[in-house]
């Protein structure tokens, strides 16, 4: 029973972004002006942000000491697990490209970026890293010991929550390949070095890299 319980509370971090998303979506729909849209996204991330971090506040004191001290062994060994992961992403994504257009996830970002360009940085760069960071990696860290199970289980959950909300065709289930080796390097990241805030880092920098590469490609009309 212990067990099953400790299994229970890793959803914990999960269950809180998936009712406070649904809470922002149903406010988003009812938003009829740009200003208001962009309050109502950018203080529905804020508060997400602000209840998990108050769910995990002693981890994460616990977590910021640690990498403090030992940030560079960390990050060293983070970015090394990040590209491997981001090889293995692109060349999953350049294969699927041929035959499918690009994820629902992806356009998202992409019409955000072009149509509310500050929510887009707020939510992609600076809350989106932690925010799913402590969902989908700290919570499940907290109470899942065996390491391939921890592992299998956020790789797949990161994967999916990216992918199948806005799928189309059951197809479209071959974007699990590159968003599921980005979220294994950022599973293994956590596993070796224990600690949330290197993933944080390498997230955030993963995703600003993103948003600059499709701001020049929209500038440049690529």
């Amino acid at each position: 029973m212990n067990k099953i319980l400790e299994f229970l509370k890793s959803f914990i971090g999960l269950a809180v972004f998936l009712v406070v998303n649904e809470l922002i979506a149903f406010e988003l729909s009812t938003a009829n002006t740009q200003t208001k849209f962009i309050l109502t996204a950018c203080l529905g991330e804020i508060i997400l942000l602000a209840i998990l971090i108050l769910i995990f506040r002693k981890r994460l004191k616990k977590d910021f000491i640690d990498f403090d001290k030992n940030y560079q062994k960390y990050l060293s060994f983070g970015f090394k697990a990040w590209f491997a992961g981001l090889v293995v992403m692109s060349i999953s994504n350049n294969i699927i490209y041929r035959f499918m257009d690009i994820p629902a996830n992806q356009q998202a970002n992409e019409l955000i970026l072009s149509n509310f360009p500050i929510y887009a940085v707020i939510s992609i760069v600076v809350c989106g890293p932690f925010i799913e960071e402590m969902v989908f990696r700290l919570s499940f860290k907290e109470h899942i010991k065996n390491k391939y199970v921890f592992l299998i289980l956020t790789t797949l959950i990161f994967a999916g929550i990216h992918i199948i909300p806005s799928m189309k065709s059951p197809i479209e289930l071959l974007y699990l390949i590159p968003y599921g080796a980005l979220a294994l390097s950022f599973g293994i990241t956590v596993q070796k070095t224990d600690n949330i805030f290197t993933t944080v880092l390498i997230h955030t920098f993963h995703n600003t890299m993103a948003v600059v590469l499709l701001a020049i490609s929209t500038i440049l009309g690529v």
